[in-house]
């Protein structure tokens, strides 16, 4: 999680928030009792074992979950806005730089066997078994450090890892943005290419179960035994001597100063084991955290070291200027193991040479935040040079470098003579760190977790592990070298998830740390408020219009929108409040009068507007209230913070639910609020259904056994759902909770009363659901829940191990659940946030799932096919709707998409078109395409270069670099002659270079030219070499093979009278359907009607799934083409498993093609 402020539009300077989010989890701290998520674990585990293998791979397509992204993140923060993915949290790579793991924080190991090109899960569906005694948040997916011994074989398939799971040290509840707890360690018992084959198999065997629920910072093996491992945990110092022995404990080492138990407070944040070199003997070092006693002597916080291996003893290496509770990380110089350096809080730096230990000086006197709010417990990372024992790299929070936040990351030289050491930072830029010739953090994203320094193939590399994915440089870490390698990785974390009101394709996510994300492909989202990410809504008559939550009060939009809380008016009241909400929160919206909507959310007061209008002229037009007095505490810049305050010490909003205009619930951390407004005199008042007033349950026993007249406050209270508005006086809903449990001398005390979904009657009554104890449901803490937009009665509940779905029946009057478990194609991870979409007869249940991203079920009545394989004619049309609607949901306001503006046919040139004349550019470029075609020119000299178009301060750091080694000024300029000689022939090649292109490759490395034709357009091109790119999707987690699937595409010249409409009305004939079905299943029938196919039919370069899409690249020449001949495009795609027919290719002309088959994308070209 990120532990500082990102800057918000209209609020620049303000950036760390870590004492906020510290208060923030102490208040959650032991809202989820550890025992409850044993439970869950367990549950999960037992239905799992029922299944004939050991694996959550998807069952029958009934009730299918499906993963809708992100794969990739584009426009992130950072420098350049590179693509993201969630938390890393350890790194290793190979020396030759080819292959490497990724630990991700909840999302599993990755691997890469392309130099981080691609990333797969490697056991992505797995889950805990043998579960028992599970005392934290903790399950499978969980990560905290790595071990990997590379073998020989270039496939990884002799490779040995080890993952050890659980996240440093971690936090006793489940909630979005916290840090869990493991199982253990992890075995990697198959070899990785059996992992890759079978992407559904649990490849992981387990061992160390007494680490269940702790947190491990590193894993060391000792040089001289390769079975004998030390594991450094938020519980103490761990070994295995031995073989791999499934569920085995490892043992304690309990030599002096880690003889203390789990509970007693010392720590170990680090370990290392160095070999022996000559006359210096194989030593273990060990990093102790001891917050009880002073550092120093021979149990307090410092740097230990045994020259006997776990045998001890351990003897102190005393660090100057450690404070008691710093974290200290170790590193290696690869070429010198003498050498060692510690990094700890403050920060500070030591230079261990053999026994003797140096100060460093000079270190970033910022390198982990303001000194208030040090963040070295989140984010540290050093490495060692590998061939250089005097060159470290530091890693830390975050710099504000470039116009945005990127990565504190530190490239040092250190020198040491007589008087002592220091780094070549100049103390001067302390405060101004991004000015300093070491800081090289500069398109990275922010929070670096992870180091690694390789030799690489003849230059080394330095790869970063960050809360953003992964990051590389090719070129030893310099400045502006560094680049995203975070295709595929599919581990960011949302907590809240919303859907548009009627396209089933564009749905919004709060993000930790990666901000708000917007869908904009089949897989790939974007960025588009940066920072964290909380509630999210879209508006509901002009959903183009959306709001975001940053953190706390602090609520966004990138369209008119005016903030209830920070008005930039009076700066000590608007904080106050705004450290009064809680860090993430949800809010509710429904349609008002005329253009407006209705808008609430919830601090330690509760915020309505009915005034919320994207397109008004003025912010000033929205109008905000406080209730229950219906007015404005903040009107003409005043700073009241107490009006319409909760009662008795305060409470903060959870969650916010409209039942009506008049009716608003709104539950809190120990209340749940209805508002209700009188409409004869417009006032409000406010009561309390949850009954706050009765005694607090000291037993299970007092709580009564299926109803009460309260709602119990145990655990944590977590999500409110609208279920009957006319059931008795004040309408009926669901309250979701963690349930409870007591530890009393050991011993485990169920509340098996305290239910984790409770209903209200609308009267009086609470009644208890079952789904805590019913035998078809689990006790599972549960975190969101959503009622049936169809069918009041049934309610869906997500939990920490997945969905459940109950139905509602009375008898009697008597109301009880029945209960189903819907987890077929989950991954075992906690599900945040339930969304319904449903319009049109589409009917989709979205799920917020921890470190994996969006997923959805399709409740549609019938659903569209799971297995369904397509193109696109819009970027938000999959596919479900026949035919295709063209509206354009982000622009609104009446926009439509062209008819043939397929994201999935797209031609680009492959030679590139003359000198434009707007040259020379200096610092900018005046259109966007001619900027493109030199940045993808560029890309084949200098690989760093993203061709997107777009100057950052990263290309024109390539483009001078260029200028200087070509004998030019050091000036970012591009003139003719620098156009002639970067712009040729050989040098224009694919924008992503020798990569497979992905379908954010297709949206983001590609530019075209358009212009306008009727209701279709043209992409404006010249005569010459071009390639056809079509990206494939297929809705299904079980991959479909690349020669199952084939592809065509097909060119028909345009007539003069066809022109107007770019080919529209070009007609079909029966004997063209039946000719391109011939020619996908290998029939060479000849096309009629002026048809002709551009090359054979082709397959894809490998797998396509719903989480991996796949793009095939065709040649078309166009070498004879003349000035404004046009052309018509179209690509057919078909699969084993879907596959096209001459019937399904429906509609008599090639716009009623497009938009009536899946199967079928256009794109019309004219020749310039």
């Amino acid at each position: 999680m990120s532990r500082y402020e990102w800057p918000p539009p209209g609020r620049k300077g303000r950036r760390d928030r870590a004492l906020r989010r510290a208060a923030w989890r102490s208040r959650l701290l032991d809202a989820v009792p550890p025992e409850l998520i044993e439970k869950a674990v367990e549950t999960r585990a037992a239905r799992e074992a029922a299944r004939p293998r050991v694996r959550m791979a998807p069952g029958p397509d009934i009730d299918l979950w499906l993963p809708v992204g992100p794969t990739s993140t584009v426009r992130g923060q950072a420098g350049s806005r590179p693509r993201i993915a969630g938390r890393v949290r350890d790194l290793r790579v190979s020396p030759d730089g080819a292959r490497a793991y990724a630990a991700t924080a909840k999302g599993g190991v990755w691997f890469s066997n392309d130099a981080g090109t691609t990333w797969h899960p490697l056991g992505g569906w797995a889950t805990t078994s043998n579960a028992s005694a599970i005392p934290h948040p903790a399950n499978i997916l969980v990560c905290g450090a790595l071990h990997v011994t590379f073998g020989s074989a270039s496939d990884g398939s002799e490779d040995v890892v080890h993952v050890a799971t659980g996240e440093l040290r971690p936090d006793r509840v489940a909630h979005p943005g916290m840090s869990n707890g493991g199982i253990g360690i992890l075995h990697l018992a198959v070899p990785v290419t059996d992992a890759l084959a079978d992407p559904f198999m649990n490849p992981w065997r387990r061992e160390a179960n007494n680490l269940t629920g702790a947190g491990v910072y590193r894993i060391t093996r000792d040089p001289a035994s390769p079975d004998r491992l030390v594991a450094a945990t938020s519980i103490g110092l761990f070994m295995r001597d031995g073989a791999f022995v499934e569920d085995a404990d490892w043992q304690r080492i309990a030599v002096p100063p880690f003889d203390f138990d789990a509970d007693d407070g010392p720590f170990t944040t680090d370990v290392v084991w160095t070999p022996a070199d000559g006359a210096t003997p194989s030593r273990l070092w060990v990093a102790l955290v001891n917050p009880n006693v002073a550092p120093g002597g021979t149990r307090g916080t410092a740097l230990y070291v045994s020259e006997n291996g776990a045998a001890g003893p351990f003897d102190p290496v005393p660090l100057n200027g450690i404070r008691n509770e710093d974290r200290i990380g170790l590193a290696v110089a690869p070429s010198d193991p003498s050498i060692l350096y510690a990094l700890g809080g403050t920060p500070r730096v030591w230079r261990i040479e053999g026994r003797n230990t140096r100060v460093v000086d000079r270190v970033p006197r910022q390198l982990f935040g303001d000194a208030d709010n040090d963040q070295s417990w989140y984010d540290l990372a050093v490495a060692v040079h590998p061939t250089d024992p005097n060159m470290v790299a530091l890693g830390g929070s975050t710099v504000f470098a470039d116009g945005d936040w990127s990565a504190s990351l530190f490239r040092c030289t250190i020198t040491c003579t007589a008087s002592g050491c220091r780094t070549d930072f100049r103390p001067a830029n302390n405060g101004r760190e991004a000015r300093d010739a070491t800081f090289v953090g500069s398109d990275i994203h922010p929070d670096v977790h992870a180091l690694c320094w390789i030799e690489g193939n003849g230059s080394p590399q330095l790869w970063v592990g960050c809360d953003g994915g992964v990051f590389r440089s090719l070129s030893n870490g310099d400045r502006y070298s560094f680049v995203a390698r975070n295709n595929g990785l599919a581990v960011v974390e949302p907590g809240y998830v919303a859907c548009h009101p009627t396209s089933d394709g564009l749905i919004l996510a709060g993000t930790q740390d990666n901000g708000t994300i917007r869908r904009i492909g089949t897989s790939v989202w974007e960025v588009v408020l940066l920072g964290d990410g909380g509630g999210t809504a879209f508006h509901p008559t002009k959903p183009h219009g959306f709001v975001a939550q940053y953190t706390n009060a602090d609520w966004n939009s990138p369209h008119t929108f005016a903030p209830p809380v920070l008005r930039d008016q009076h700066e000590q009241a608007e904080e106050r409040e705004n450290g009064a909400a809680l860090f993430y929160s949800g809010c509710a919206v429904m349609p008002g009068e005329g253009d407006n909507a209705r808008l609430v959310i919830g601090t330690n007061r509760v915020w309505l507007s009915e005034t919320w209008n994207p397109d008004a002229r003025s912010r000033r037009t929205m109008r905000w209230v406080t209730l229950p007095t219906a007015t404005d505490p903040r009107a003409n810049g005043r700073g009241n913070t107490t009006r319409d305050t909760f009662p008795g010490n305060g409470d903060h909003v959870i969650a916010c639910r409209f039942i009506d205009e008049n009716r608003i619930l709104v539950l809190c951390l120990r209340h749940l609020f209805l508002f209700r407004r009188n409409p004869a005199d417009g006032s409000w008042r406010r009561e309390d259904l949850g009954n706050s007033a009765a005694a607090l349950p000291g037993t299970n026993e007092d709580i009564p056994e299926t109803s009460a007249p309260f709602l119990p406050r145990l655990g944590q209270w977590s999500d409110i759902a609208v279920h009957d508005p006319a059931r008795g006086d004040h309408g009926s809903c669901y309250v979701s909770t963690t349930g409870h449990v007591m530890v009393q001398d050991d011993t485990i005390v169920e509340f098996d009363r305290m239910d984790t979904l409770w209903w209200f009657d609308g009267t009086d009554t609470w009644f208890q659901t079952g789904l805590r104890n019913d035998a078809n449901g689990a006790e599972a803490p549960a975190f969101a829940v959503v009622c049936d937009p169809d069918d009041a009665d049934v309610v869906y509940v997500g939990t920490a191990i997945g969905v459940f779905r109950g139905r509602l029946t009375f008898t009697d009057g008597a109301p009880s659940w029945s209960w189903t478990y819907l987890a077929n194609g989950l991954p075992e991870a906690v599900v945040h946030d339930l969304a319904f979409f449903n319009h049109g007869g589409v009917k989709l249940l979205r799920a917020a799932v921890q470190a994996r991203g969006v997923w959805e079920l399709d409740l549609s009545s019938p659903p569209a096919s799971t297995r369904r394989t397509y193109l696109r004619a819009h970027p938000y049309d999959m596919r479900r709707i026949t035919p295709a609607v063209l509206d354009d949901p982000v622009q609104g306001r009446g926009a439509t998409y062209p008819w043939n503006r397929s994201p999935d046919l797209v031609c680009r040139r492959s030679q590139p078109p003359a000198r434009p004349r707007s040259l020379p550019w200096r610092n900018r470029a005046p259109d966007e395409f001619d900027l493109w075609v030199f940045q993808t020119a560029l890309h084949s000299q200098q690989p760093l270069v993203i061709p997107n178009g777009r100057w950052t301060p990263g290309f024109g750091a390539a483009l001078r670099a260029f200028r200087v080694a070509n004998g030019r000024s050091n000036q970012a300029v591009v003139d003719g002659s620098l156009w002639d000689l970067v712009v040729t022939d050989d040098n224009f090649g694919n924008p992503w270079g020798d990569d497979e292109p992905t379908e954010a490759d297709l949206h983001e490395l590609i530019v075209e030219r358009r212009e306008a034709a009727g209701a279709g357009e043209y992409v404006l091109t010249t005569p010459g070499r071009h390639e056809v790119h079509v990206c494939v999707h297929h809705a299904h987690t079980r991959p479909l093979a690349a020669a199952d699937v084939s592809v065509v595409v097909l060119r028909r010249p345009l007539a003069a009278a066809e022109h107007a409409d770019a080919g529209a009305d070009v007609v079909l004939s029966d004997a063209w359907r039946d000719a391109v079905i011939d020619q996908l299943a290998g029939t060479d029938t000849p096309l009629p009607d002026g048809w002709e196919r551009i090359a054979p039919v082709v397959h894809p370069p490998g797998p396509v799934d719903a989480r991996t899409s796949r793009v095939v690249s065709l040649e078309l020449d166009l070498s004879d083409a003349e000035r404004d001949d046009r052309f018509l495009l179209v690509a057919i795609v078909s699969a084993i498993a879907d596959p096209a027919t001459a019937a399904g290719l429906q509609g008599g002309t090639v716009r009623e093609l497009v938009l009536g088959s899946r199967h079928a994308a256009a794109r019309s070209i004219r020749v310039t």
